[in-house]
């Protein structure tokens, strides 16, 4: 008996997980057939709908004129480009020559003139 008891809780378990997985291929199927019928149904209403379209009377299309293709004649010989002109060099300008300019130097700082001391108010 002293067995029985060691090995319930690990039997339940694995009978839970057996019996759930049982259920859920059912749940799935269930499933996947209702699916399946919808989505049939689906299909045949668009078949039906695109079938109506096709059986209405269609509207007479309008045509447009195509552009009409040139009739005169090509050139037998390929025209040649006249060759092109080099353009007129750039004048040539002579570099100037800066008249001897003073150096900037540098100005002293100005020196802080010391503070006058306050001077005491004499009370009396």
């Amino acid at each position: 008996m002293i067995s029985f008891f060691r090995y319930f809780p690990q039997a339940f378990l694995i009978l839970v997980f057996l019996t759930s997985s049982a259920f859920s291929q059912d749940d799935y199927k269930s499933w996947l057939k209702k699916d399946q019928q919808q989505f049939q149904s689906f299909l045949t209403k668009e078949d039906k709908d695109f079938s109506d379209f096709l059986k209405k009377e269609w509207s007479p299309f309008q045509t447009k004129k195509g552009v009409v293709k040139k009739t005169e004649p090509k050139p037998l010989k390929m025209p040649v480009a006249p060759k092109r002109i080099a353009p007129p060099a750039a004048p040539q300008v002579k570099p100037r020559v800066l008249k001897n300019l003073p150096l900037p130097t540098k100005k002293p700082k100005p020196i802080p003139l010391p503070l006058p001391e306050p001077q005491k108010e004499k009370t009396g």
